[in-house]
């Protein structure tokens, strides 16, 4: 019987606002409330975004949402009916949660289940904890990571034998 024990390094996502995230994507230095995306930004963050977790906090009761895709059209654009009636994202939102968005502009998540048309404000969202980044690093994260993870053969080596030791792997049950 072989065991082979080592330790290994990976990215995961902070819990953040989705706002916090995309300003730091898209090296955004400030956001006001006329904020609105470009096509080719909105690309670039559905990319990150998509099937990332993420919880919602307009609500009382704490919901995790997987991300489908961004929506086109932004939080004011987009309308469905209610009661008979054309209601824009905002409106609802401000009716039903007693919330203004503050970023009307900004395009909306669309969450899954994708049939569903379940379309959730950008400002509203949080990035959920503890999900293992899949996506190519950037040049910099890469170097960050390698440099925090980096060790001395006979350091690693002497981190291995301690977790040895603490898993008790000669003592048999």
């Amino acid at each position: 019987l072989v065991l082979n024990v080592d330790e290994s390094h990976t990215a995961f996502y902070e819990e953040q606002p989705v706002l916090d995230f995309m300003a730091k994507t898209l090296r955004m230095n400030t956001l006001n409330a006329n904020i609105s995306l470009r096509d080719s930004d909105r690309m670039v963050m559905e990319k990150q975004l998509k099937f990332l977790r993420v919880s919602v906090k307009h609500q009382a009761q704490k919901r995790q949402y997987r991300v489908e895709k961004l929506t086109s059209k932004t939080a004011s654009q987009i309308s469905f009916d209610v009661d008979g009636k054309k209601v824009s994202i905002g409106q609802y939102f401000k009716k039903q949660y007693n919330y203004t968005l503050k970023y009307p502009n900004l395009p909306c998540i669309w969450v899954s289940p994708k049939e569903k048309n379940t379309f959730i404000p950008m400002e509203v969202c949080d990035i959920v904890a503890g999900q293992r980044c899949m996506r190519k690093l950037t040049d910099n994260e890469t170097r960050t990571m390698i440099r925090a993870t980096a060790k001395k053969p006979q350091i690693r080596k002497a981190g291995t034998d301690e977790k040895m030791k603490k898993m008790q792997i000669g003592k048999d049950p």
